[in-house]
């Protein structure tokens, strides 16, 4: 899959700034697989059928508001726990 790492500290406190970010992800049908998120970013994984080319224009897109970091060929693990059990 291909990792996305969406980074901005217009996103501490601010309202909107999520649905900016997929609104371009609808504007350019790129569909999310699975998603983590803190204050002040968004890490996300794209299906590989997705096309290259309309990924780099999403990140073109979005350098405006965000830094973004691209990663191909990754995965990523998701670890839930009840923290009173471990």
């Amino acid at each position: 899959v291909t990792v996305l790492d969406i980074s901005s500290t217009q996103m501490l406190g601010a309202y909107g700034f999520l649905a900016r970010v997929f609104r371009e992800f609808e504007k350019h049908k790129l569909s999310v697989d699975v998603l983590a998120s803190s204050e002040v970013s968004v890490s996300l994984t794209l299906d590989k059928k997705q096309d290259g080319t309309v990924i780099n224009h999403l990140i073109t897109d979005l350098q405006d508001c965000a830094d973004i970091t691209r990663k191909n060929n990754m995965s990523i693990l998701t670890l839930i726990t009840d923290v009173n059990k471990s």
